[in-house]
C-alpha cells in the first residue's frame, strides 16, 4: 500500500509539474482577450459571420501557440510522461464537466434572465441586470474551479475567479472592458510563472563528444 501511495504521489507531482510552465495560464488569459475583442467588434465587420471567423482564427492561433510552447519548451525540459488510468479518468471527467457547463450554463442563464424579467424587485437596491451579472459570474467561476479541481490545477481557482469577474462584469457594465482586465491579469500571472519555469529548468545542451563516446562503446 505504501508503495502504491508513493507511486500515486509521484504521478501527481509529474502531472502538476506540467502546469508549472504557465502556458495554460497564458492560454486562458488569451481566451478572455479574444472574447473581449470579438465582443468589441460587434457588427463592425458588416456581418457576424466575419466576427466568428476572426474569433475562430484567433482561437486557432492561441491553440497553436499553446501546443508549440508545450512541444518546444516544456517537453524538452520535463520529458514525456504516460499517466495511469486514474489520471486519464480525471481528464475525461474534466472534459465532461466542461461540456456540461457550457450546455447547462447557457440554458440556466436564459431561464434566469427570463425569470428576472418577471420578478418584481420593488425597492430592492439592485437591478435585474446586477442579479444576472452576479449569477453569470458565479456560474463561470464555479465551472472553471471544478475543472481546476479535477485537473489538480491550483492556480485555476484564481483564474476561475478572474473569469467570473470578466463575464459577470460584462453583464453588469455592458462593455468588454472586464474581459481585457481579467485577461491581462491572467496573462501576467502566466508570464511570471513561465519565466520562473525557464529559470528553474534551463535547456541542457548535449555535448556531441559524449554522444560519440557512447556510440564507440
Amino acid at each position: 500500500m505504501a508503495h502504491q501511495m508513493s507511486l500515486a504521489q509521484i504521478e501527481r507531482k509529474a502531472w502538476t509539474s506540467y502546469f508549472d510552465d504557465g502556458l495554460l495560464d497564458i492560454f486562458l488569459g488569451l481566451m478572455l482577450l479574444i472574447v473581449g475583442v470579438s465582443d468589441l467588434l460587434g457588427d463592425s465587420l458588416g456581418s457576424r459571420l466575419w466576427v466568428y471567423a476572426v474569433y475562430a482564427l484567433l482561437v486557432g492561433m492561441a491553440c497553436l501557440g499553446y501546443w508549440a510552447g508545450k512541444r518546444f519548451m516544456t517537453v524538452p525540459r520535463l520529458g514525456r510522461v504516460v499517466f495511469g488510468p486514474a489520471r486519464k479518468a480525471r481528464r475525461r471527467k474534466t472534459a465532461i464537466i466542461l461540456a456540461a457547463q457550457i450546455i447547462v450554463g447557457m440554458l440556466l442563464t436564459g431561464m434566469l434572465a427570463a425569470a428576472l424579467l418577471r420578478v418584481p424587485l420593488g425597492g430592492a437596491p439592485f437591478s435585474r441586470s446586477t442579479l444576472l451579472a452576479v449569477a453569470v459570474g458565479l456560474w463561470v467561476m464555479i465551472g472553471v474551479s471544478l475543472i481546476a479541481y479535477f485537473l489538480d490545477y491550483t492556480r485555476g481557482y484564481l483564474i476561475g475567479t478572474l473569469y467570473g469577474i470578466g463575464f459577470g462584469g460584462v453583464e453588469m457594465l455592458g462593455n468588454p472592458v472586464t474581459f481585457f482586465v481579467a485577461g491581462a491579469v491572467t496573462m501576467a500571472l502566466g508570464t511570471f510563472v513561465l519565466f520562473r519555469f525557464l529559470r528553474k529548468h534551463p535547456m541542457v545542451a548535449h555535448d556531441p563528444r559524449m554522444r560519440e563516446a557512447g556510440d564507440a562503446e
